[in-house]
């Protein structure tokens, strides 16, 4: 989209575009790449003259292929993403012959010329330079250890985008699915590389359709993820009245406050990182809020690598939904007390915006609490069954809400995070089987 074809545009539709782009959050180059999906789709659907219908029974849709094949699928979006697969050999010849125009055809004329001499390792350092301002220092580490780690080493870097296709890609995605028996959830964050590659040479006019995006992988070819049993993943509340309490002998026994962040975890919520940024200035009454958190200070050497070099302080979240409160119950109103008593008796210091958490060394940073956790789960100090991490921490006190009856935005929003769905995935049972047997048989029974 250039910016004469959004001043030719009617002044109804620009103010629709731009009212588009704030709600959901794009850019102008997001939005001009979506519009160009959408026009391409809509082209590749009119080469087909067979009716779709919908059965008014089963609902299910239905159509033929000009071979007299019939298709059926439960959604419709499903069925045209069998069409556009179909058509879209023939489509992609009409569109390098095609020039772009405001009523909507398309030209892929030098753009096209350029991309049968580039490759993904030709507009890497320019998709580089723009990755570095589009997101944060870890995923862009992730991305340039993906890049060197299962794109640059493979053929496909050296393949001519005019000539990167759906098999090719899907090619590659096999291959080192198998090859470094990855599982869903690794795989996704290497194919969002790519797919940003792939996106910025669509941008660039280089491509005509990002074919990655609708690959669908077998689920079979991944490696299987060894799940948890639930009681692993969250703290019982036994487990958590015997982790609360070791913490408490350990400050009051060294007489530090750092022990106590482990009793504010449980009682909060927080993410780890979130613990070790709070400011005096966090708590208001009997709320606490949640501004900003610690990461890993990621630098970059001379070679463009990057490197970790220490921890810093953001005046973010990790959520996108900003700054969020949490309620304090009397516990841990007192022990915020207790926490700024020994501050003081240690010669921190305890102004507004000094941090709650420190040490001699300077800021607590997220190894300081891990490190306290896996001692107290010990077995030499408590007998539990599976070593816990801070983050077990933060599902218990979800599923614990979530036990309480708490309606589940509520809990969505304490938690900080975007959607329910997110929040789901942290609820755990909690409850050993033993008491859940016992539940059921006095409700049932009753």
């Amino acid at each position: 989209m250039e910016i004469l074809d959004y001043l030719n545009m009617s002044p109804e539709l620009q103010k629709n575009l731009t009212d588009l782009a704030k709600s959901n959050n794009l850019s102008m180059r997001e939005l001009a790449q979506l519009c160009n999906m959408i026009t391409i789709r809509e082209t590749i659907l009119q080469q087909h003259k067979s009716p779709i219908t919908q059965n008014a029974k089963n609902k299910r849709w239905y159509t033929r292929l000009p071979d007299g094949k019939q298709i059926v699928k439960t959604k419709k979006e499903d069925l045209e993403q069998v069409l556009i697969t179909y058509y879209l050999p023939e489509v992609k010849q009409q569109f390098q012959q095609l020039t772009l125009a405001p009523q909507g055809n398309y030209r892929m004329g030098e753009s096209q010329k350029s991309a049968d001499n580039c490759t993904l390792k030709t507009i890497y350092p320019q998709w580089l330079e723009l990755r570095r301002y589009e997101v944060g220092r870890n995923t862009l580490a992730d991305d340039l250890e993906y890049w060197k780690k299962y794109i640059a080493t493979d053929k496909i870097a050296d393949i001519s985008l005019s000539q990167l296709s759906r098999t090719a890609l899907r090619l590659w995605s096999c291959e080192i699915i198998k090859k470094h028996k990855m599982k869903k959830k690794y795989f996704a964050n290497v194919k969002r590389t790519l797919n940003s590659l792939l996106d910025f040479a669509l941008d660039e006019e280089l491509l005509s359709i990002n074919h990655l995006r609708s690959i669908k992988i077998n689920s079979h070819l991944y490696t299987p993820t060894s799940f948890k049993a639930e009681n692993e993943e969250v703290f019982t509340d036994q487990e958590q009245e015997l982790v609360m309490k070791e913490a408490e002998n350990d400050s009051k026994e060294h007489d530090s406050a750092i022990p106590l962040g482990i009793c504010i975890l449980f009682l909060t919520g927080m993410c780890i990182g979130e613990l070790c940024a709070l400011r005096n200035c966090d708590i208001d009454g009997n709320y606490l809020y949640v501004r900003r958190m610690m990461i890993e200070n990621q630098v970059e050497t001379s070679d463009g690598e990057l490197t970790r070099n220490g921890y810093r302080i953001v005046e973010h979240t990790k959520s996108s939904t900003g700054m969020r409160k949490i309620y304090l119950p009397e516990k841990a109103r007192a022990y915020f007390a207790q926490i700024k008593e020994l501050n003081k008796m240690n010669h921190y210091p305890c102004a507004d915006t000094d941090l709650m958490f420190q040490r001699k060394e300077g800021m607590c940073n997220q190894r300081v609490f891990d490190c306290r956790l896996k001692k107290y789960c010990n077995p030499n100090h408590l007998n539990l069954p599976f070593a816990k991490s801070c983050h077990d921490i933060r599902r218990s006190y979800i599923s614990h809400l979530f036990d309480l009856g708490i309606n589940p935005d509520s809990i969505r929003r304490m938690a900080g995070h975007k959607n329910i769905e997110m929040t789901m995935k942290y609820c755990r049972g909690r409850k050993s089987q033993e008491e859940l047997e016992k539940i059921l048989e006095q409700d049932f029974s009753g």
